[in-house]
């Protein structure tokens, strides 16, 4: 089941979105580049440059955060990518 829970509201996860989850939770000692996201998740070029994982990144946060706004799980390492920030 790809699922997660909001506030008591479940709502679903696209394969993708557990995808990023999985790679950041496994790698999370470090920052991970969206090339790589591209790479493992999507598994497509790391250097093509599109705002694809960013747009997921974005669509996953409304899922699983509190505040969207102020994400504590999937945060954002500026100039890098993204990391697991789950306390």
């Amino acid at each position: 089941r790809h699922q997660a829970t909001r506030g008591g509201e479940p709502s679903h996860l696209t394969a993708r979105e557990v995808g990023i989850l999985r790679w950041l939770h496994r790698h999370r000692n470090r920052a991970v580049p969206r090339s790589e996201l591209l790479e493992r998740v999507w598994g497509t070029a790391g250097d093509l440059q599109t705002r694809t994982v960013d747009m997921t990144i974005a669509k996953l946060r409304q899922k699983i955060e509190r505040d969207p706004t102020d994400p504590r799980i999937v945060v954002t390492v500026t100039g890098t990518g993204y990391a697991w920030g789950a306390d």
